[in-house]
């Protein structure tokens, strides 16, 4: 009869180590999931504004907008005030709506020319459907007028990018 309690005392010792166990397993798996949702939150965020900082690079080096010097040298920094009118026009052509939307996904792409006088220029205006995050990201640009005739053909802008999520 002592025997048989001894048995069932270890055995109920080694349920309760058994248990323990288990419940530092089931704490262990839900800390790490904790942080590892967090960090796949930061990461989607990060992804997210990474994507509105290419956008804002594929702009500035677009061959469509970027001033040119001499033959083929492109200005960095540089959006050609022409080329950016004229774009206007090309955007109500399907063919070019569908190229920049490989290009840019959902983005308003406008540059803001701030000096020496206030203008708006559209590049590229495709909001997302029901979106729920914008990022934005500025850009300071160099915007030259090659046809002004009278005083600096030179202005400064700011780029802004907005991508949606």
């Amino acid at each position: 009869m002592i025997e048989k309690k001894k048995g069932q005392v270890r055995m109920m010792e080694t349920l309760a180590i058994m248990f323990i166990f288990f419940i530092l397993v089931a704490m262990g798996m839900g800390t790490y999931y904790g942080f590892k949702k967090s960090s796949i939150i930061q990461e989607r965020e990060d992804l997210f504004a990474k994507k509105a900082i290419d956008v804002s690079i594929k702009v500035s080096f677009m061959p469509e907008l970027a001033c040119t010097r001499g033959e083929a040298e492109l200005k960095s920094n540089c959006i050609d005030v022409n080329k950016l009118i004229h774009l206007k026009d090309l955007m109500k052509d399907k063919e070019f709506q569908d190229y920049f939307f490989d290009l840019f996904s959902y983005a308003n792409v406008t540059v803001e020319q701030i000096y020496p006088e206030k203008k708006e220029y559209v590049i590229y205006e495709f909001p997302k459907p029901n979106w729920t995050e914008v990022s934005e990201t500025p850009f300071v640009v160099v915007l030259k007028d090659d046809k002004k005739t009278i005083g600096n053909e030179h202005r400064f802008g700011v780029l802004h990018v907005e991508v949606f999520r």
